[in-house]
């Protein structure tokens, strides 16, 4: 005789929502993965940032003890008067540049751990909604119907799967 409608239903339903679960669980898991490589990447700009920061300041310290060597080699006196004014700027802005460099590798540091929070959040969204969806579709197939609901008509069933007598009396004893 074959499968039942019914049973043909309820295993359509039950595929139906097991793929839309899968789907959710794997874009989930997918988010994740994706927001944990973003953190390691922020954790790489802020070391980079660092290095460039250390790079910068030691080439700026050269630059500036090779002045202060021609300087001195030139016979002005490097602790007073301009010489020493000169160096104190010159001081104050590598040290602003030092510090530039690495809030510039904070910055995008920031802004990618922003970005794996979203797409976390944008993961268990999707895993949410397809718990949400996949039960949506068992409550809504014959089966879920007839668990929670009101029972179908075996006549509209059996119309379903074509094997209807429309002379036959129907559930509620008359004819159609």
């Amino acid at each position: 005789m074959g499968l039942e409608v019914a049973t043909i239903a309820a295993i359509g339903a039950s595929v139906s929502a097991a793929a839309t679960l899968a789907s959710g669980a794997m874009s989930f898991m997918q988010a994740r993965s994706q927001a944990k490589v973003m953190e390691q990447q922020a954790s790489f700009e802020r070391a980079q940032a660092q290095i460039d920061a250390d790079e910068f300041r030691r080439r700026q310290r050269r630059l500036l003890g090779t002045a202060r060597a021609t300087r001195g080699a030139t016979g002005v006196d490097l602790l007073s008067g301009s010489p020493l004014l000169v160096d104190d700027d010159t001081i104050d802005q590598i040290v602003f540049e030092t510090e530039r460099v690495r809030q510039g590798g904070d910055i995008r540091a920031t802004r990618m751990e922003q970005q794996a929070g979203f797409t976390r959040a944008s993961g268990a969204s999707d895993l949410a909604g397809s718990v949400l969806s996949a039960g949506g579709t068992f409550l809504t197939s014959d089966t879920g119907k007839s668990l929670f609901g009101k029972a179908p008509d075996p006549v509209v069933a059996s119309t379903r799967a074509g094997r209807a007598d429309l002379r036959q009396p129907n559930a509620m004893g008359g004819r159609r």
